[in-house]
């Protein structure tokens, strides 16, 4: 419990459901539904997202320190 000024004002707790659980659960009922004919489900053969080309290797650390040189 978080309170303020002797007045509770939150109250911390363990989430009711997992999200692997509400996917599976959306997923249980796509299946239900698609052996009942209701629907089709989509089949995709590739992945139609682009992965960034990379030709070198990014020196992440000298960025870093370029980007940090200001607030030192």
């Amino acid at each position: 419990m978080i309170t303020e000024h002797n007045k509770i004002i939150a109250e911390i707790s363990v989430p009711v459901q997992d999200k692997k659980d509400t996917v599976s659960l959306v997923e249980k009922e796509l299946e239900r539904l698609s052996s009942e004919g209701e629907i089709i489900l989509a089949k995709r053969n590739k992945s139609y997202v682009k992965l960034p080309e990379t030709k070198e290797n990014i020196d992440w650390e000298k960025i870093y320190n370029e980007t940090r040189a200001d607030r030192v």
